[in-house]
């Protein structure tokens, strides 16, 4: 059993015996009739119902992902592999790419980002502890690997609220963003119109 096929069934075929004696062993102590036993998971069979749907969709859902894309940070957390510059790009953890969607939703061995950004500040120290800005924007770009997908390209348009410490000797500026979302072809399941971000050590 591959991992795959672990993690589909996993949550559908567990089980464990109860409510029925059995026979007592050397670590059971006298007098106490053990209720349930360790057993194989062969043993285990899911029926046709709400169950087996699940794991049904459970199934096809992870054997339709590109197996890079989800094993991406994995390798780089694990030390696995060390890719050289520009051999994969993550844009979700780099933050070089469209800001208002899901985590590795945009990543490949190429990789495309324009942005255009006006920024305001609004509150130059507020309350006498953090900075306040307003920046709209519009983001588009994506990453894919080529030759097995087409260019997974998106985009966004919104406005974010950006803060910072004022008196910390270090502080990161944060950034809660909202926009709507739009995309071409590459995605087989489109995500959303409309998301939210909040992400920190944002250049500003």
């Amino acid at each position: 059993m591959d991992r795959r096929e672990f993690v589909a069934t996993a949550a559908a075929a567990t089980a464990l015996p109860s409510r029925f004696p059995l026979p007592a062993s050397r670590f059971t102590p006298p007098g106490v009739s053990p209720r349930a036993l360790p057993f194989d998971m062969h043993l285990v069979s899911v029926g046709p119902g709400l169950f087996r749907d699940g794991l049904e969709l459970n199934r096809k859902f992870l054997l339709a992902q590109d197996p890079e894309r989800l094993l991406h940070m994995f390798r780089i957390t694990a030390g696995l592999r060390r890719p050289k510059f520009g051999d994969e790009f993550d844009l979700w953890k780099t933050q070089n790419g469209p800001r208002v969607w899901g985590i590795h939703q945009f990543t490949g061995s190429q990789m495309l980002w324009v942005a255009f950004e006006d920024r305001a500040l609004v509150a130059d120290e507020a309350w006498g502890l953090v900075g306040i800005g307003l920046a709209p924007f519009l983001d588009y770009g994506g990453a894919w690997y080529p030759g097995r997908e087409s260019a997974r390209l998106g985009g966004d348009v919104g406005l974010s609220l950006r803060f910072g410490p004022t008196r910390a000797v270090r502080g990161d500026v944060a950034e809660i963003a909202v926009g709507y979302r739009f995309w071409g072809r590459g995605f087989a399941a489109p995500p959303g119109r409309w998301g939210l971000t909040i992400r920190k050590g944002v250049v500003y």
